[in-house]
């Protein structure tokens, strides 16, 4: 009824459902977000350069696996199991998609018109 209480942090259910949105925006929203920019700034244009495909690579990687500590967060703060297990559904979809491999990123070179230098 109070929430839970985890050294000198304290969580109530506004605390979990926020932890749930912060880890559906990061492991979910941002990449399809970030995507969806990215193919905006380059509507007009013939290719875009590598540092820029790099820059969105990089924050396709580093936002979603964060979602990771969202999950080791609520863990820690002893929240209920179900949103436990909803926040690390959340987190374990965000790594498996964002980890990157070398087929995704050849895939991503060709729908972006990314030229090898």
């Amino acid at each position: 009824q109070y929430g839970t209480y985890l050294g000198f942090f304290h969580i109530n259910k506004i605390g979990r459902t926020a932890l749930i949105l912060f880890t559906a925006f990061t492991g979910i929203i941002f990449p399809i977000w970030n995507r969806l920019l990215l193919v905006k700034k380059m509507r007009d244009s013939k290719e875009i350069d590598n540092l820029r495909f790099f820059e969105f690579e990089q924050l396709q990687i580093i936002v979603p696996l964060t979602t990771l500590y969202f999950v080791l967060l609520g863990h820690f703060m002893q929240v209920p199991k179900v949103q436990e297990f909803v926040i690390a559904i959340f987190g374990f979809y965000a790594a498996y998609y964002s980890f990157p491999s070398e087929k995704k990123i050849t895939l991503d070179k060709k729908i972006f018109r990314i030229k090898d230098e």
